[in-house]
């Protein structure tokens, strides 16, 4: 309906004739409206086949790669869709650097994640985060325990006030 939130996820699958050379084709995606354009291509991905899991999750590694901004109107957050492995209780570690260097670490649980459920963590949700940035810009590492996708998470920040969007993906 019109004017409602969408938190979910599309599926898009690539078949060719050739090879791509990419192991995993990325489109682009361009989110908009009067106050900004941010693009960004898509991240996460599920394995092909077992081996491809077995061969991608060897070294679990902490995901970054986007800062977050300070004050009241912005909202820095990460997003993802689960594999097709549940994941129960879960715990994820978060480290906040801030620009003058201090680093504070805390663990949030988002609870239970469903197979293929997309997920929308609003970061100032779980910590405060203006009191640890105290103005200043800062950035965040993600250390997780999720198993069974390939773990780029969307990630970025909006601003309440107008609506518009920061967006980026995650890398380790």
């Amino acid at each position: 309906k019109e004017n409602e939130d969408f938190i979910g996820s599309i599926e898009l699958e690539v078949f060719s004739n050739i090879d791509l050379v990419f192991p995993y084709p990325a489109f682009a995606v361009n989110y908009y409206n009067e106050f900004c354009s941010s693009f960004v291509h898509t991240t996460g991905r599920i394995f092909n086949d077992f081996e491809d899991l077995k061969e991608n999750e060897k070294i679990k590694v902490k995901e970054s790669g986007f800062d977050i901004i300070p004050g009241k109107k912005y909202s820095p957050f990460f997003s993802f869709v689960n594999g097709h492995i549940e994941s129960y209780d879960t715990n994820i570690e978060i480290e906040i650097f801030t620009h003058s260097g201090l680093i504070h670490k805390e663990t949030i649980n988002i609870g239970d994640i469903k197979v293929l459920q997309t997920v929308l963590i609003k970061i100032k949700d779980y910590l405060p985060v203006d009191d640890i940035l105290k103005g200043e810009i800062g950035t965040i590492k993600i250390k997780h325990q999720l198993t069974g996708f390939f773990p780029r998470f969307i990630a970025g920040n909006f601003c309440d006030e107008n609506g518009s969007l920061s967006i980026t993906h995650t890398y380790y």
